[in-house]
């Protein structure tokens, strides 16, 4: 199975490996508790890890809502954050979004090299 798991819970799952990477690499990891959970594929049945986010940023103070990209009800798609409140971190979420987990551009380049798989990447913005 792969590194990341996407599934019907909304719950950002990451391989034994993905969760290495991060603890040694991410600068605020230790804001991050990782629950035990057991992924089935079939009749294999492996260990993962959700991530909880311990410190997750409000909405509105960590997003920028005039410099994101919204659709045309106002519902933000593509976000860009307050560089001031997200430049410290290597790995964050939103309170309300908690599936959605934002890394660097630092963490993402290690992610990357380290050949973690089910992985994508977006692009985000912070000014």
């Amino acid at each position: 199975m792969a590194d990341y798991l996407d599934n019907d819970c909304n719950w950002a799952l990451c391989s034994a490996k993905m969760r290495d990477v991060i603890e040694k690499h991410a600068n605020n990891s230790s804001e991050i508790t990782w629950i035990p959970v057991k992924a089935r594929d079939g009749e294999t049945i492996t260990p993962y890890y959700a991530i909880l986010i311990e410190k997750a940023f409000e909405e509105n103070v960590a997003v920028n809502y005039e410099k994101s990209r919204k659709l045309r009800d106002g519902e933000i798609y593509s976000p860009h954050f307050n560089y001031d409140v997200v430049k410290d971190k290597d790995i964050f979420t939103l309170e309300d979004y908690p599936s959605y987990v934002f890394i660097s551009e630092k963490l993402k380049d290690i992610l990357e090299k380290s050949g973690v798989t089910g992985v994508g990447f977006g692009n985000w913005h912070a000014s």
